[in-house]
């Protein structure tokens, strides 16, 4: 879903481009008109038209990538919930896993194995540190099985814990989780470059914006069109937007064609 922000910047950048559009042309002939009489032997009066137009389409291609640059990373982000999904559901795996290892334990060994097996204090729910947690299970479940340490005798006749085994789920759940929390590390670093991108887009185009929105307002001042130029006008407070767009409101596209509208008569007049 489009940011605010940039949804704010686009109408603001529609305003100034309708303006520019439309009415480039009668522009031209009020400026034509005042400059003409400032021109020394041998100069040609510049097409102002045509410059105005080139500002618009300058400020229409950084607005559009800019919401491009949004695009991108709105769909990077998007991306982000299948490996979410796996995170939760390794963790989960493994969480359960310790918990019925704990449980076996105690059932056979009394709580006096939980020490052996480093099942000690409550078995975590964060990922890195249920990790970290198991990482330790293992390392003790590795020594009981080599023998290095001895589990309390059972005191159920006949059973014991499958260390072994144990290892062997331990392992396979602890290996999934790491892999689930590579995969949600690296979207999250991807992210950050999409974000990057679109930072470096909205400032590219606000300074665009600031030039080309300035411009316009002093050339419709130029010519007596003030209403029209206050319309266009930059906000002081905030980046991007004209100082009527600057609280939010209807589409881009319809934002510039009610400017259009509303100045038609003014600048015919």
């Amino acid at each position: 879903m489009p940011q605010k922000s940039v949804i704010q910047r686009e109408r603001s950048a529609a305003t100034v481009r309708s303006a520019l559009d439309t009415f480039a042309g009668r522009i031209d002939v009020r400026l034509t008109e005042l400059a003409s009489l400032h021109l020394k032997h041998g100069e040609a009066m510049p097409d102002w038209s045509f410059a105005l137009q080139l500002l618009g389409r300058m400020l229409g291609q950084g607005a559009q990538a800019m919401r491009k640059a949004d695009d991108q990373h709105d769909a990077e982000l998007s991306d982000d919930d299948a490996p979410r999904e796996a995170r939760e559901a390794a963790v989960t795996a493994l969480y359960d896993e310790l918990v019925e290892l704990r449980e076996v334990a105690t059932g056979l060994h009394t709580t006096g194995a939980l020490k052996a097996l480093a099942l000690v204090g409550v078995t975590p729910r964060d990922p890195l540190t249920l990790e970290r947690y198991a990482s330790g299970v293992i390392e003790a479940l590795v020594k009981i099985s080599d023998g290095t340490v001895v589990l309390p005798r059972s005191r159920v006749k006949g059973a014991a814990l499958d260390a072994k085994d144990a290892l062997r789920k331990l392992r396979r759940e602890v290996a999934a989780v790491t892999t689930a929390l590579d995969d949600v590390r690296r979207e999250e670093r991807e992210a950050q470059v999409t974000l990057s991108v679109k930072q470096a887009a909205i400032a590219k185009h606000d300074a665009t914006f600031g030039a080309v929105a300035n411009v316009t307002e002093g050339m419709l001042q130029l010519v007596g069109e003030h209403h029209l130029a206050d319309r266009v006008r930059p906000s002081a407070r905030r980046p991007g937007v004209t100082t009527e767009n600057e609280t939010g409101g209807d589409d881009p596209v319809a934002a510039g064609a009610q400017v259009v509208a509303g100045a038609a008569s003014t600048i015919q007049g």
